[in-house]
């Protein structure tokens, strides 16, 4: 079901617009499903990836050799 006011001024139609379509649940099963599935995944690897970078610069900054500490008196 259209409405006028789901559709963009190009006639293309906006995403509100498919979930009342017949074939929402083929849609939410093959398509939105995946790509929800795949950004949560995404988010999870750069969470724990950015993590473990921000431990080992920590962790890494205070053993340097040429460590020079600036603002202290």
């Amino acid at each position: 079901m259209v409405i006028n006011d789901d559709v963009q001024s190009d006639r293309s139609v906006t995403r509100n617009n498919i979930m009342l379509t017949p074939l929402r649940s083929l849609l939410n099963k093959h398509i939105i499903r995946k790509n929800s599935d795949r950004n949560n995944l995404l988010q999870e690897e750069n969470s724990s990836l950015l993590h473990d970078i921000s431990q080992s610069d920590y962790n890494d900054f205070h053993n340097r050799l040429h460590y020079i500490p600036y603002g202290l008196s």
